[in-house]
Formats: C-alpha cells, sequence, structure tokens
C-alpha cells in the first residue's frame, strides 16, 4: 500500500475497502494498484 494514511482517512470517514484493482494506474516508475473504497447508504 503507497498511501496507507489515505486509506486510513477513507475508514475513518466511514467508507469500506472495497478491494484492490491490480494496476490501475500509471506513474512515471510503472503501473501501481489503487485501493477503491466505498460507502453504500445501507452502511450507515
Amino acid at each position: 500500500m503507497a498511501n496507507p494514511a489515505s486509506c486510513r482517512v477513507a475508514e475513518k470517514a466511514g467508507f469500506s475497502l472495497e478491494g484492490t484493482m491490480r494496476s490501475a494506474l500509471l506513474h512515471a516508475d510503472g503501473w501501481h494498484d489503487e485501493h477503491l473504497h466505498a460507502l453504500v447508504r445501507g452502511d450507515i
């Protein structure tokens, strides 16, 4: 996980980790995974 602080912010805001999209983001140093967080009305 390249940015654990960002994931903590999402979780503290009530968002759940839905999954990891493998090689979803292209950066200068290559492909990176992206975590997908979601907040569904029924989860609140």
